[in-house]
């Protein structure tokens, strides 16, 4: 149960103040470790990017701003946005090394709100995210495909990749990438919703939804499960919550989804 000690040390530092700091510097070779990641995503972004593309916007920057720099390498000005100012001297010269590109084409909002850019209309024409939109509270996010809606251009790009699995289980290998889904909202608040980790427990069809709620054409939709996972939800409790959804559905733990702006 080595996750339920992570639990009650996030959530100690999701109060107390620099949190966040105190999160990070518990984190070892923490580059090192996402940004060969970044440069796989951002060689899946070039594949599905629009002949013409000069402006895009990011949702969670993150530490390392690999990925807006690698675009910057097109010729693309990017607007990253995040709550928190992450980025630092050393996690960008470390991006940069990797993927080059120039940090005065990346407009770093921090704190900012991808949910109001401030962008003009039909401006934009590649909106993405990479495993950010788990972490969101599920009401924000209407509002962040809203104001997609608002500034991408007729034909422009929507790409978001969302790591729906029970991020614990990265460090704990005792329990499944599902094991969140045990929980009803009360405990799960308690044991794993704070400022340092919070993850929302949609599925991949609540994120469809929404899209197409919003009349973004979907175009290209990958779901990854793992084994693990399928064989757990087959004897584990389900909360509530979670009983109406097919087990398929349960079961993805990774959604990357192409939509285009009719």
């Amino acid at each position: 149960m080595r996750w339920l000690l992570k639990s009650a040390v996030q959530n100690l530092f999701g109060v107390v103040p620099n949190g966040h700091h105190l999160n990070r510097m518990l984190q070892r070779n923490l580059t090192s470790r996402l940004i060969p990641g970044h440069v796989q995503h951002l060689e899946k972004i070039h594949r599905v990017l629009a002949d013409e593309t000069h402006i895009a916007v990011e949702i969670g920057t993150g530490w390392c701003p690999t990925i807006p720099l690698g675009l910057t390498s097109k010729g693309i000005h990017v607007h990253t946005f995040d709550r928190t100012r992450h980025v630092t001297v050393d996690t960008l010269a470390a991006s940069q090394a990797a993927v080059g590109g120039d940090w005065g084409m990346v407009h770093y909002h921090a704190p900012g709100d991808a949910a109001a850019t401030g962008l003009p209309d039909g401006s934009v024409d590649l909106h993405f995210s990479i495993a950010v939109l788990e972490h969101v509270p599920r009401e924000i996010i209407p509002l962040f495909f809203q104001e997609a809606r608002r500034i991408l251009r007729i034909g422009g790009i929507l790409y978001h990749e969302i790591d729906l699995r029970d991020h614990f289980a990265e460090f704990d290998p005792s329990i499944s990438s599902v094991n969140f889904l045990r929980f009803n909202d009360f405990t799960w608040k308690l044991l794993g919703q704070n400022k340092i980790h919070f993850h929302n427990r949609l599925r991949a069809s609540d994120f469809t939804i929404i899209l197409e709620q919003f009349g973004f054409e979907i175009v290209n939709l990958e779901t990854r499960s793992d084994e693990r996972g399928v064989a757990a939800l087959k004897s584990m409790h389900i909360a509530d919550r979670f009983k109406p959804y097919e087990d398929s559905d349960l079961a993805t733990s990774v959604l990357t989804v192409t939509a285009k702006k009719r």
